[in-house]
């Protein structure tokens, strides 16, 4: 599964040097892990000392700069404590000096929103909104980015059929349902296009897409994390190639190149498909039985004639 914690792995592995560790012990100063770290003295200085989770609420969140490694030991040491001891099967980061968590899950919630041109979660909702006698007006969920189509039913027991004569008015996050009727005073049902987002709506390390409803197996799932990915590791590419040093550029900006054109590979070929804008229906349904009977008439050189 795919989470946001995953997502900021992939990228960080491709940036440079990065580990998860999980702690054996520790203070407010020092992480110690018994089982992970086989890497020379001072391999980790400098680098960011990420908390991704805790056994208590603090420190979860919280990033320090390791200021000395002892391999023999295995024990990271931070220059600024952390708010408290770090403790046995807390989960660590250790990301490269020059890319801050902070600044990546930015990066990569900017990454979210572009993604949403081409991948978003499709939604069928039968409990929002409800039919009002006399009311024509009803608010739409907020994650509604586009209603694709409205339906109906008397009861439970009948079948879902479409409504025809609706519109949205409003503004993203306030959109408003309007109808010409009241529809009966049956079950209404929307089937629409929500924003791609993060679920659940707490974004936490644990969040995962919504493509398919927070699974994060979705084909559609794996094709819009390979693009936020590339997209994010362009963007600090470029970073790189314009703040590092003269030796390195040149490979920066190789490496922005690439991503770029696997972002755009993944945009044109992984893209999710559209969905119908209309429920499509044969020819005759979209008359009366007379027309029919009139269409069958003319095929088969018989029947009944049109008008009876």
């Amino acid at each position: 599964m795919h989470n946001r914690a995953n997502v900021r792995q992939m990228i960080a592995r491709r940036l440079g040097r990065f580990d998860v560790i999980s702690a054996s012990g520790g203070s407010t100063t020092t992480a110690i892990s018994t089982t992970r770290l086989f890497q020379p003295d001072d391999y980790w200085n400098g680098s960011l000392l990420y908390v991704q989770s805790a056994n208590s609420a603090a420190p979860e969140g919280e990033e320090r700069i390791v200021t000395d490694y002892d391999q023999a030991t295995q024990t990271l040491t931070v220059g600024l404590a952390f708010t408290a001891a770090i403790a046995n099967g807390d989960i660590l980061e250790i990301h490269a000096g020059h890319t801050s968590v902070v600044e990546l899950q930015n990066l990569i919630s900017d990454a979210v929103k572009q993604a949403g041109q081409y991948w978003y979660k499709e939604t069928w909702d039968t409990t929002t909104v409800d039919w009002t006698a006399g009311t024509y007006s009803y608010s739409l969920p907020a994650e509604v980015r586009r209603l694709r189509e409205v339906y109906t039913r008397p009861s439970s027991s009948h079948r879902w059929r479409p409504f025809p004569n609706w519109e949205v008015k409003g503004q993203t996050g306030a959109y408003y349902l309007i109808v010409s009727s009241d529809g009966g005073i049956g079950d209404i049902a929307l089937h629409y296009e929500a924003a791609l987002s993060w679920d659940p709506a707490t974004v936490t390390d644990a969040s995962v897409l919504n493509i398919a409803s927070g699974s994060g197996t979705n084909q559609y799932d794996r094709s819009a994390v390979s693009f936020i990915v590339e997209l994010t590791l362009e963007k600090l590419y470029l970073k790189l190639a314009n703040e590092g040093d003269d030796a390195h550029r040149n490979f920066y900006w190789n490496m922005a190149r690439l991503a770029r054109d696997e972002r755009l590979r993944i945009a044109r070929d992984e893209a999710m498909p559209p969905l119908p804008g209309q429920v499509q229906r044969l020819g005759w349904q979209e008359h009366d039985h007379n027309m029919r009977d009139r269409a069958y008439s003319q095929l088969a050189g018989g029947g009944t004639k049109s008008g009876t």
